[in-house]
């Protein structure tokens, strides 16, 4: 016998992981726990964002070495992620520093060896708008609603699978 309801419910289950998978996808560009690294950022870098105080976005190497996130100038003046872009082989990034002043620089490296540091050079916004492919905003807003999404998601998931077995019994 036909059960609509054991339908509808695998319908939803199936649509809740696809928009779940997706939303994975884009959380591993904002630094959020992902299940998968989907992609591989140049210089071998890996987004990551700390959910602890203080809240921040950085970059973490092969080893696990976060270089590259809240760092300081050569002027010694601190600068806060606030977006970032990348192209094929660069990665470029908007930040504040702490006079409220927007800065926009283009991330270098001597080399891919874990030891090497990143050089910062800083850009113009045009050339930042015209060179780059993608661009995350990693403030904290974007970065915890992005969570709060995948949080719901689960929560969805967790119902609708308890509804299938209920239905499934009765």
């Amino acid at each position: 016998m036909f059960n609509y309801k054991i339908s509808i419910i695998s319908i939803l289950i199936i649509t809740n992981l696809i928009t779940y998978i997706w939303f994975d996808y884009k959380s591993y560009y904002y630094g959020l726990d992902s299940y998968t690294n989907y992609s591989k950022l140049p210089f071998n870098v890996k987004p990551i964002y700390n959910l602890d105080f203080p809240l921040e976005f950085c970059f973490e190497d092969r080893l696990g070495f976060r270089g590259l996130g809240q760092y300081s100038t050569e002027n010694g003046i601190r600068l806060k992620i606030i977006e970032y872009g990348i192209d094929d082989s660069n990665i470029f990034i908007k930040a504040i520093d702490t006079n409220g002043v927007v800065k926009i620089v283009k991330v270098s490296k001597d080399s891919d060896d874990v030891g090497s540091q990143f050089q910062l050079i800083q850009i113009s916004s045009t050339l930042y708008f015209n060179q780059v492919k993608e661009i995350y905003n990693v403030s904290e807003d974007s970065v915890l609603n992005l969570q709060s999404v995948k949080g719901g998601l689960e929560i969805i998931f967790v119902i609708l699978i308890f509804l299938l077995i209920y239905f499934r019994k009765h």
